[in-house]
């Protein structure tokens, strides 16, 4: 447990004196405003709805992302012949995984030519 330091007296310091901290005698002050208890709430924000559709737009770009890496790993397969809800959702994710991939190797192909060209090399 913390002992409280009540007998600290900074009356003695010369830097505390010379600026003129202590020269004036203390003034009491008047009681404080009356201030109703709701004021202590947080205000409410005005949400605009951009927050919430940068997540989104956020989310739904990382599971492109994990999708496609997936699909190019292997681990993502289309089934031939669907049958039921499941089925037909896993063709909907390996397809856009599929695509997201090819997106991926399009650009990084796109990137590596521009650059050897910049460079000089055919």
């Amino acid at each position: 447990m913390l002992n409280s330091v009540s007998g600290v007296n900074f009356k003695g310091n010369p830097i505390l004196e010379r600026e003129g901290k202590f020269s004036q005698p203390q003034q009491p002050q008047g009681s404080a405003p009356e201030m109703p208890a709701d004021s202590f709430e947080k205000p409410k924000k005005k949400h605009t709805g951009l927050k919430a559709f940068l997540w989104t737009v956020g989310v739904l770009a990382a599971a492109a992302v994990g999708l496609g890496v997936a699909a190019k790993k292997g681990k993502l397969t289309s089934i031939e012949a669907p049958e039921g809800f499941m089925a037909n959702a896993k063709n909907v994710c390996a397809k856009i995984g599929e695509g997201v991939a090819e997106a991926y190797d399009n650009t990084i192909a796109w990137c590596a030519e521009k650059f050897n060209k910049i460079r000089g090399k055919d």
